[in-house]
């Protein structure tokens, strides 16, 4: 028994890690199919179709298979193709259907097919671009849509889209890219009738034509130069831009052909040579009865002219009358709406996130504010008590003074604000949560302020010195001593802390140690003070207190 568990445990992990290394030798494969296909398709004849057992791994083999093909610009049925879009249509795996639609409508414009299913492959693909965000791709995506849009005459869409390539070509530093869609857009401003237009935008394909790799795609960019320049009339240039595509493909009878054409001054050769082409499309057929109509006016021909000059116009009706227009036209509006729906649908998530997000954070700060208040009123609270057993004490002390010893004046003094602070204390006892957590910051001021003059009081070693202090000691005093808030507006923070300390029974020696001051300082503090103080009625009796110090 334990020696079939082991067979069946080997056999299985050999068939995960046989799976594990197709899968390896795919991926790899597929990181080579734009930059080298050859070597893709190399690193695919190590896979075994008839080997693979899972539906995913299948599917990708067929996508592979598919797009490298393509890319090596062999035909193919859309058998694979097709194998691969039915399965990642069911399955989340957004990168790989964007690559089946593009492919799928690649393969189809190719052979053929019906073109506005292409369209609608393409359309798939382009709305997969931002959660995928495959720039290679998408540049692709717009190619294969510009094509669409040339091959059918649809030429405001093709504008379009030829800025959506080239501002992609930008980003991506593309420069053999930028050469095509400087000229695909070229060929559409010229197709509107904007010709000045075109010509400086076939200039700009010019500028990065250097970087263009594949000499076929050259050969049509000076190709589609030439037949800018027949129209104008430029035969010279006409013929030294189609030269140069000639020159790109010398072994391509097609090109020959046409550069013959080009350079036949003869009606009659023109004939002959015209009868060895045969128009790819509408547009390389109107393009040669054009050239056919101006050789017959150069040879004085008119009769010759005016026929080949009606045949262009009736394929430029048949170009303008293009069935497909309308459905094209119709497809992009539709995916229009579509994207629309799906970006207000991601905004409507993205809002729900949103608002929900702050909800969550809000009730969240909510629980911690109302936690730290708590917290924080929960020492106030505590300091209260702390500070009115303090004064109970001090209190008690000053009675127990006042029995046994002769009553002064001093104590009557201390006794009276002693009261006063024991008021101000029980109000605070008796303040809501909310009110205390409202007020916190001067409560902190206030309890500051009492544990500094209850120092003051004790006599205890104290000096007054730093800003806060000062500030909370006279906020603490001032809130019980009207005098003392009126004079403020006329003195200083050391004026006002001076006056408190005396009002407080204080000694000279005990006024300058809190205030450290020497004794010139105290007599001039105590000299200004009485100056300012000098007019005030209700000050006499504080001001005769501070001249005995």
């Amino acid at each position: 028994m334990k020696k079939i568990i082991i067979l069946i445990t080997s056999m299985l992990l050999f068939a995960c890690c046989n799976t594990s290394y197709e899968r390896e030798i795919m991926e790899q494969a597929e990181s080579m199919i734009y930059s080298s296909p050859n070597s893709a398709e190399k690193l695919l004849k190590k896979v075994s179709f008839t080997k693979l057992e899972s539906e995913k791994n299948k599917a990708y083999y067929a996508l592979l298979k598919s797009v490298i093909t393509y890319r090596l610009y062999e035909k193919q049925s859309l058998k694979n193709i097709n194998y691969a879009l039915s399965y990642y249509k069911k399955h989340k795996d957004k990168h790989h259907l964007q690559m089946a639609y593009f492919y799928h409508g690649a393969i189809n414009l190719e052979n053929n097919e019906n073109i506005i299913r292409s369209m609608r492959d393409f359309k798939e693909s382009e709305l997969l671009i931002k959660h995928t965000d495959n720039q290679i791709l998408e540049s692709y995506i717009y190619n294969g849509l510009i094509k669409i849009f040339f091959l059918h005459n649809a030429n405001l869409l093709g504008l379009d889209y030829s800025n959506k390539s080239i501002d992609l070509a930008k980003k991506m530093n593309d420069k053999e890219t930028l050469s095509g869609a400087f000229g695909n857009k070229a060929i559409f401003y010229e197709r509107c009738g904007k010709r000045d237009s075109a010509l400086v935008y076939y200039k700009q394909s010019l500028k990065y034509i250097d970087y263009v790799k594949y000499n076929y795609d050259k050969a049509t960019i000076y190709d589609n130069i030439a037949f800018y320049y027949n129209f104008q009339s430029n035969t010279a240039k006409a013929k030294k831009y189609h030269d140069l595509a000639t020159q790109c493909v010398p072994n391509d009878n097609n090109y020959s052909i046409w550069n013959q054409l080009y350079n036949c001054n003869n009606f009659n050769e023109a004939i002959l040579k015209s009868r060895e082409i045969l128009p790819s499309d509408l547009f390389e057929e109107y393009n040669l009865y054009v050239i056919l109509s101006q050789i017959a006016r150069k040879n004085g021909i008119d009769q010759m002219a005016f026929k080949y000059s009606d045949k262009a116009d009736s394929i430029q009706d048949l170009i303008d009358k293009d069935k497909y227009q309308y459905e094209i036209k119709k497809v992009q509006e539709e995916y229009m709406r579509k994207g629309m729906d799906e970006n207000a649908h991601s905004n409507r998530i993205l809002s729900i996130i949103i608002i929900t997000a702050i909800f969550m954070v809000s009730t969240i700060m909510t629980y911690i504010i109302r936690r730290y208040n708590t917290k924080k009123v929960s020492s106030l609270r505590q300091k209260i008590e702390k500070l009115q057993h303090e004064i109970n004490r001090f209190t008690d002390s000053i009675s127990y003074k006042n029995r046994n010893e002769e009553i002064s004046s001093s104590h009557v003094q201390e006794k009276d604000v002693l009261v006063e602070l024991q008021e101000e204390l029980t109000s605070l006892k008796k303040q809501s949560k909310k009110e205390l957590t409202n007020y916190k910051k001067h409560l902190k001021q206030f309890i500051n302020g009492l544990e500094i003059t209850l120092k003051v009081m004790r006599n205890s070693p104290i000096k007054i010195l730093e800003k806060e202090d000062r500030l909370d000691f006279v906020y603490l005093h001032s809130e019980k001593d009207q005098i003392l808030k009126d004079i403020i507006p006329l003195t200083t923070t050391q004026d006002q802390v001076f006056y408190i300390l005396v009002g407080l029974g204080c000694s000279r020696e005990q006024i300058q140690k809190t205030l450290s001051l020497s004794k010139d300082s105290f007599r001039k503090e105590k000299s200004r003070l009485l100056f300012k103080l000098r007019d005030l009625s209700d000050l006499q009796y504080f001001c005769d207190n501070l001249k005995d110090l």
